[in-house]
């Protein structure tokens, strides 16, 4: 049997791509995106309800891998005196991302560069000022 990537890629080239990996799904990038853009701290599980069409069970399953990948931090509040997790962005997770994607736009001397990146890099950069 072959190696696993953990044997043959190094702890941080895992972690980079447990990072995308995170982000392939659209639902949590609408998550993200509703952190970026929220002028609250944190939001709650009931908060993206509001936001993303899916089922309570579905959206705690998205968050939970947005956490577990370091996207997004949690913490527990009371609201309408009961316990809740919130949620917030890991800006320290971001700007690794804005650099690995800068990093490979350099690197391929940008003849790559489309409205994509674009795109990403202006989602990414009004993360940022979001940043408290």
């Amino acid at each position: 049997m072959g190696a696993t990537k953990h044997e043959v890629y190094s702890k941080e080239i895992n972690e980079l791509a447990n990072l995308f990996k995170a982000l392939s799904n659209p639902a949590r990038v609408k998550a993200l995106l509703i952190l970026a853009e929220s002028e609250q701290k944190t939001i709650t599980t009931e908060d993206f309800q509001n936001e993303i069409e899916l089922s309570q069970s579905s959206i705690s399953r998205h968050l939970s891998i947005l956490s577990d990948s370091g996207l997004i931090a949690t913490k527990v509040i009371s609201k309408n005196k009961k316990s809740c997790l919130a949620y917030q962005l890991n800006y320290e997770c971001i700007q690794i991302l804005q650099q690995v994607i800068s990093k490979i736009t350099l690197l391929s001397g940008n003849r790559n560069t489309n409205s994509f990146y674009l795109k990403y890099k202006n989602i990414i950069n009004a993360a940022l000022l979001f940043k408290t």
